[in-house]
């Protein structure tokens, strides 16, 4: 089973081990993937006992990956064969979506599954620009939010 893009519900994974175990005795494996139209694969995680649903692993061979601090969160910036060179014919938005050193600004944030384990990977985070401020301050993390309401 594979699913990317963003998480997906622990109860989701959760009711499909039980479901598997039921009529094949066993879990099925899962990978997980975190990609976009622009920059192709970002991370990849294959695993038989879904433990985290927000895991979304580490770069494959060739990615890299830099993780930029925006508004509290840790930005995903990739550099890889696989991401865009830009925007035909429109400078002014390829500008915008590369950071000074030159890596694809994705929009998702990422945080280390384990901080003392970086070979357990990393998790899902949410959309930066869904998440906003109250007048108090406080931002809303939506991602998180949604995650948590389902």
């Amino acid at each position: 089973m594979q699913y990317s893009g963003a998480s997906i519900a622990q109860h989701f994974c959760d009711a499909f081990d039980e479901l598997a175990r039921e009529t094949v005795g066993k879990p099925i494996p899962w990978m997980t993937l975190l990609g976009s139209t622009e920059a192709g694969m970002i991370t990849a995680h294959r695993h038989s006992d879904v433990t985290r649903a927000d895991c979304v692993g580490l770069p494959p061979p060739g990615v890299m990956l830099k993780l930029a601090p925006v508004d509290g969160r840790l930005e995903v910036r990739v550099q890889s064969l696989t991401a865009t060179p830009g925007y035909w014919r429109r400078d002014d938005l390829t500008s915008d979506v590369f950071d000074e050193e030159g890596l694809l600004r994705t929009g998702d944030a990422l945080d280390w599954v384990d901080p003392g384990n970086w070979q357990a990977g990393f998790r899902y985070g949410g959309r930066l620009a869904e998440d906003f401020k109250l007048p108090t301050g406080t931002w809303v993390r939506v991602g998180a939010l949604r995650a948590h309401l389902l």
